[in-house]
């Protein structure tokens, strides 16, 4: 009897490591997935941010023409703050929680600059190629005004 006994508790103590094990193992597999996802987030979202500097860059000198692939950025950076991406990070602790919110909002903000900039170089850009066209209606018109002009 005793041994009937000891098989029965050496079986479950061998049970039991296995059924934690297991238990585990796919709470650690769910949270792998998990931080899987949260990781591919930020990198899609540091890329993004990097592709706002340098939009912004070859707008300051005048290197983009097409101003379609901003609208792309925009659109991702919108895609990138729907409600599905915070939701991801609500088992993480709070501080955490908190930064990424911020950096959502920053990127939020580095797009609305953008897109001001955006105005503002196609101004300039615009401006710079109508002066010399202007310039030359202004001397068909009056010479005298045109060579105020092309001083100043």
């Amino acid at each position: 009897m005793k041994n009937k006994a000891f098989a029965g508790v050496q079986a479950l103590l061998l049970c039991v490591p296995v059924a934690l094990f297991s238990y585990f193992y796919s709470q650690q597999e769910v949270s792998g997935q998990a931080h899987k996802a949260r990781v591919a987030l930020l990198i899609e979202a540091k890329s993004l941010d990097a592709k706002l500097d340098t939009a912004v860059l070859q707008m300051l000198s005048a290197q983009l023409n097409q101003y379609d692939s901003l609208a792309q950025l925009t659109h991702a950076v919108e895609q990138l703050t729907r409600p599905e991406s915070v939701e991801l990070f609500e088992q993480t602790p709070s501080a955490i929680q908190h930064q990424f919110k911020q950096y959502l909002q920053l990127l939020q903000q580095k797009s609305e600059q953008l897109e001001s900039i955006k105005t503002a170089a196609a101004t300039i850009r615009n401006s710079v190629l109508y002066l010399p066209e202007l310039i030359a209606e202004l001397e068909q018109i009056s010479p005298e005004h045109a060579e105020l002009a092309n001083k100043t």
